[in-house]
């Protein structure tokens, strides 16, 4: 399975627009703007949720990172039964996050 681009990753115009793509939000690696390689086109400039998207994808890598700590991480002892359904609930979306074709 392929890796996804590392991070982290940050969003903005894209400056350099091709046709139909004018105006746009683009999520890009954080190092990379105004140019280099799109991760995502999130859709038209001032559009609430084209902006909303864009703040959750960039924000994809540092999830991901979080998510592999609290799911993989050694526990302490004395940890609670919730604490042991968010470590569930945290590898279960590792698992989807890092499934081939998702």
């Amino acid at each position: 399975m392929a890796e996804h681009t590392p991070g982290p990753w940050g969003w903005g115009v894209n400056p350099r627009p091709n046709p139909g793509h004018s105006n746009h939000l683009v999520v890009r690696p954080a190092g990379e703007f105004p140019h280099g390689e799109w991760v995502a086109d999130v859709g038209r400039l001032y559009d609430p949720q084209a902006e909303a998207n864009a703040r959750l994808i960039a924000g994809a890598p540092l999830m991901l990172e979080a998510l592999r700590r609290i799911g993989y991480e050694p526990a302490p002892a004395e940890a609670s039964v919730a604490l042991a359904h968010m470590r569930d609930i945290a590898r279960a979306a590792i698992a989807q996050l890092e499934k081939e074709g998702a």
